[in-house]
């Protein structure tokens, strides 16, 4: 998910069970945890990871540069 009202840098809000993980789309780094376990971070990661180009494109799309 991106918040329309969020900020630099660029980055994503991967929600699963309650937990959450915001994952930089750049650089794929990992900014906060919120109860996230290993192994689906890695998979949120992936994700991101896969669909860079697309994030990249509706980040934009939000907040224009």
């Amino acid at each position: 998910m991106i918040n329309t009202e969020d900020h630099p840098p660029a980055h994503v809000h991967c929600i699963k069970a309650g937990a959450a993980v915001l994952i930089e789309i750049e650089t794929l780094k990992v900014r906060k945890n919120y109860g996230m376990r290993t192994h689906e971070i890695r998979n949120a990661v992936q994700l991101v990871e896969a669909n860079q180009a697309l994030l990249r494109l509706e980040w934009r799309k939000v907040f224009p540069q």
